[in-house]
């Protein structure tokens, strides 16, 4: 079994923060996740911040061995698909109103 990363934070409606690591990351290679929830008007707010990225050389496996301007920002994309995917996923679970 294989530990990603652990729970750092948790404050419902408003915070979660977690570490996040691949099983081929030094024990010195981490990095630590942060997402906040904001309310505006009837939506949420959802803000990401995946920092410690530093801590992983560019030539690891992890950062497609793009430079570092490339790899933040397709990195970047990714998590705006994961956030598209859940949006889609919540809204298709809401009941109708």
């Amino acid at each position: 079994m294989f530990e990603i990363g652990r729970v750092t934070a948790w404050e419902p409606g408003e915070r979660l923060a977690f570490g996040w690591r691949q099983a081929s990351f030094t024990d010195a290679q981490h990095t630590q996740v942060e997402v906040r929830f904001e309310a505006v008007g009837d939506e949420t707010r959802v803000t990401v911040e995946h920092r410690g990225w530093d801590t992983v050389p560019q030539e690891h496996v992890a950062r497609h061995h793009f430079p570092e301007r490339v790899f933040l920002l397709r990195h970047g994309e990714w998590w705006q698909v994961l956030l598209a995917s859940l949006r889609t996923e919540v809204q298709s679970a809401a009941p109708p109103g």
